[in-house]
C-alpha cells in the first residue's frame, strides 16, 4: 500500500482536499486531530475522540462522507475504503512521538512524489515544538 499501487484515488487533489477537510471538519466537536497525511491510496491519522463520540463513529462519518462524494464525481460505486481499519493505542508520548514521525515520513519512505500527498500537524502541537521532523 505504501508504493502508491491501487486505484490511488488522493492522486487527485479534489480528492486528497476532501478527505483532508474531512478529517479536520468536526475539529473540537467530535474529535481532535492532530495529525495526518493523506497518501494516493491511504491515510494515517492520529484522532481522538472528545464529548463521548467513539473512534469507530469518527472515522466512520469520514470515510462515508468520502466515499460518497468521490463515488459521485467518478461515477464509480462500492466501497472506497478497506472493510477494517488499522488502529492503535498510543501509550505514551514516546510511542507517540515515534507515531507522528512515521506518518510525517512515509511518504517520502515510499518514493511518493511530493505532488501526490499532503499532510497536517495541529498548530497546538507546532508551537510547543511538536513537528514531523524530515530527515
Amino acid at each position: 500500500m505504501d508504493e502508491g499501487l491501487g486505484s490511488c484515488l488522493f492522486r487527485d487533489v479534489r480528492f486528497s482536499r476532501m478527505l483532508f477537510d474531512s478529517l479536520l471538519h468536526f475539529q473540537n466537536a467530535r474529535h481532535i486531530t492532530n495529525c495526518f497525511v493523506v497518501m494516493p491510496n491511504h491515510v494515517h491519522v492520529v484522532i481522538r475522540p472528545i464529548n463521548g463520540f467513539e473512534l469507530e463513529d469518527c472515522l466512520q462519518r469520514i470515510k462515508q462522507y468520502v466515499s460518497l462524494q468521490v463515488n459521485r464525481a467518478t461515477g464509480r460505486g462500492g466501497p472506497l475504503w478497506e472493510e477494517e481499519s488499522y488502529d492503535r493505542i498510543v501509550r505514551d508520548e514516546e510511542h507517540l512521538w515515534n507515531v507522528v514521525q512515521y506518518i510525517g515520513r512515509n511518504p517520502k519512505k515510499a518514493g511518493i512524489p511530493s505532488d501526490q500527498w499532503v499532510r497536517w500537524i495541529h498548530p497546538d502541537w507546532q508551537a510547543v515544538g511538536w513537528d514531523f521532523v524530515d530527515g
